[in-house]
């Protein structure tokens, strides 16, 4: 269960704290909100409403593979 306040406590701790949950979040994909809870010690509810408070939303792009 993650600390109480803890959103609050990494913020005076890492000014950057937005971007860093940003690129931990976009670097694993499907499993980055699970990583970036673990890494800054948050459950992953509170991330994913701390990316959607500061204006990030989930985007899922398909691609069509091309042929080699």
């Amino acid at each position: 269960m993650a600390k109480r306040f803890r959103v609050r406590e990494l913020e005076e701790l890492y000014p950057d704290l937005e971007q860093r949950i940003v690129h931990v979040v976009n670097q694993y994909n499907g499993e980055g909100q699970k990583i970036a809870a673990e890494i800054f010690g948050l459950s992953q509810p509170t991330v994913c409403n701390y990316l959607k408070a500061n204006g990030y939303k989930r985007v899922v792009r398909y691609e069509k593979e091309r042929a080699s």
